[in-house]
């Protein structure tokens, strides 16, 4: 996970969050995350190594835009390999041994760790 920049005007600033980010123009979100690991960590990785956890949607009441993350994952990564490019730490986290409360997290990135944890329990 992403312990975030603790700099006023960016999202979720100071909190632990996931790696990634907006799409950009004509881009598929599978396509988003693949270009975000690479930007944020120096990870290339093959889109069939990416798996879809769950895709939120979220109605914006001010704005009159509506938003979608969708949220996936990636197994069997070392730390070693990865480069920090964006944020404050990388942190190594275990969900089935570490306890959620100790983070600030964003509410995307809580869910997304407890859907992993749902759908990766008979794993």
């Amino acid at each position: 996970m992403q312990q975030r920049d603790n700099k006023p005007g960016i999202t979720h600033p100071g909190k632990v969050t996931l790696f990634g980010g907006s799409l950009e123009e004509n881009e598929e979100p599978l396509g988003a995350a693949l270009r975000e690991l690479d930007e944020e960590l120096g990870l290339k990785v093959r889109d069939n190594s990416l798996k879809r956890l769950i895709t939120y949607y979220k109605e914006r009441q001010f704005d009159g835009e509506d938003s979608e993350s969708n949220v996936f994952y990636l197994t069997e990564v070392s730390p070693e390999n990865l480069f920090l490019r964006e944020g404050a730490a990388i942190l190594e986290f275990d969900p089935r041994k570490d306890e959620l409360d100790g983070f600030s997290m964003s509410t995307v990135t809580r869910l997304s760790i407890l859907a992993y944890l749902e759908k990766t329990k008979n794993v």
